[in-house]
């Protein structure tokens, strides 16, 4: 279960830093066109009030890559009843956050950031298709947020609603 968690853990670290690629099942996308001085901020999630995530990072150099859940199989079957395939794939089940630069202004005073965020949890297996192609697939609800775009500055609060319970509250540290 560790080298699986370990194994995971960098398998994230590298799409992160991958243009294009996914995190859980959303899209981290974005590309650094200015470089400039790192900027570390706190990271509050709120949600309905309360923090339920906090972290301190560095965003503008490496970006901000947060998973917390867990990975369920499901199965599809495509074809006819002569011919079809199955394919295996994993759904990602929590709390995901990643925080990617896209831009940083030549002062380095304000960066805009790529924001995916997620939080949901397993409804429960479907089962679709007939007898002789019968696809498994995990129903999920709650949060599911990607490619929202928001500017960070050096000075003061920056609060980005992800829904209506909610958001996310970004604050320089001070250097």
């Amino acid at each position: 279960m560790k080298k699986t968690i370990v194994a995971l853990a960098l398998s994230l670290l590298t799409v992160a830093a991958t243009a294009g690629e996914t995190l859980g099942n959303l899209p981290v996308n974005g590309t650094r066109s200015v470089d400039s001085a790192p900027l570390v901020v706190n990271v509050d999630w709120i949600q309905k009030g309360k923090t339920i995530l906090f972290t301190r990072e560095t965003v503008l150099s490496q970006g901000l890559l947060h998973r917390d859940g867990y990975e369920v199989g499901q199965v599809t079957c495509t074809g006819t009843k002569e011919t079809h395939t199955l394919a295996s794939s994993q759904v990602f089940i929590g709390r995901a956050l990643a925080i990617r630069p896209i831009t940083v202004d030549a002062s380095g005073n304000v960066g805009a950031v790529a924001i995916s965020a997620q939080d949901t949890h397993e409804v429960g297996m479907k089962d679709m298709g007939p007898d002789w192609c019968l696809s498994r697939t995990v129903d999920t609800a709650g949060l599911t947020v990607s490619g929202l775009m928001a500017s960070i500055t050096r000075k003061g609060v920056t609060v980005i609603p992800l829904d209506a319970d909610n958001s996310l509250r970004i604050t320089p540290v001070s250097e």
